[in-house]
């Protein structure tokens, strides 16, 4: 969710590169986070399990239409749904938690096949990975506790950043060069992020979460802007 908008605010990165670039650093980065949620048996494989099934063909759908919409649009795109998803994390933490606390039993394989292939859309399309659908959906639709939705997210995400970096590398939207040096960055990050994540108060991992996603959204739209405005 945050390599797209950074790469394209800080280094500057053509918007299709940008979009795609993050894709292979997704993989190793959510199974280093994973591999500590799974220790903390924060994970439902039921839902992992139903959502790369659905996931894989949403991935596909979404990256194939990306030359299509173009550059600028979708990297406006990506701000609006960031930000939407953080609105909603930053205001709604009271009724998520009562959601988690009484749709324990709530599991349904439509509902996760439902979110995998959405998940996987958005994945492909504008290479977000995912999880900042999925984490929501799986603690609304699916009444996850929050750590559960992040643990079982990263997983999902990992296996769907397989088909959206090949479809991307063969559209040459993924600089490797500056996939590496993030992964180098990425992995140790994922590793302590998933540590304070596990340790934290779900309130303000919730709280927090959304305030984060809603900051980066604001800038990150308000910089396309002005690269329309500049014909960039």
């Amino acid at each position: 969710m945050l390599s797209t908008p950074a790469v394209r605010l800080i280094l500057g990165t053509p918007a299709l590169l940008a979009l795609g670039t993050p894709l292979p650093v997704i993989l190793p980065t959510s199974i280093t986070g994973a591999r500590n949620y799974h220790r903390e048996g924060q994970i439902d494989w039921r839902v992992v399990r139903d959502c790369l099934i659905a996931g894989f063909l949403g991935t596909f759908i979404g990256s194939m239409l990306t030359p299509w919409l173009g550059g600028p649009l979708l990297m406006l795109l990506t701000a609006v749904i960031v930000f939407a998803i953080g609105l909603d994390f930053a205001t709604g933490a009271r009724q998520r938690r009562l959601a988690s606390q009484h749709a324990a039993s709530s599991y349904q394989r439509s509902r996760s096949f439902s979110i995998g292939a959405i998940g996987g859309f958005l994945s492909g399309l504008l290479g977000i990975g995912g999880g900042v659908f999925m984490v929501p959906a799986f603690i609304v639709s699916l009444g996850m506790p929050a750590k559960k939705a992040f643990g079982t997210s990263l997983v999902v995400v990992a296996g769907l950043a397989v088909p959206g970096t090949l479809i991307h590398w063969r559209l040459g939207h993924i600089d490797w060069m500056l996939a590496l040096w993030l992964t180098l960055g990425v992995i140790p990050g994922a590793h302590l992020g998933s540590i304070v994540a596990l340790r934290a108060r779900e309130s303000r991992l919730v709280n927090g979460f959304g305030v984060f996603l809603m900051t980066i959204a604001l800038i990150f739209a308000g910089q396309e802007v002005l690269h329309l405005l500049q014909g960039r």
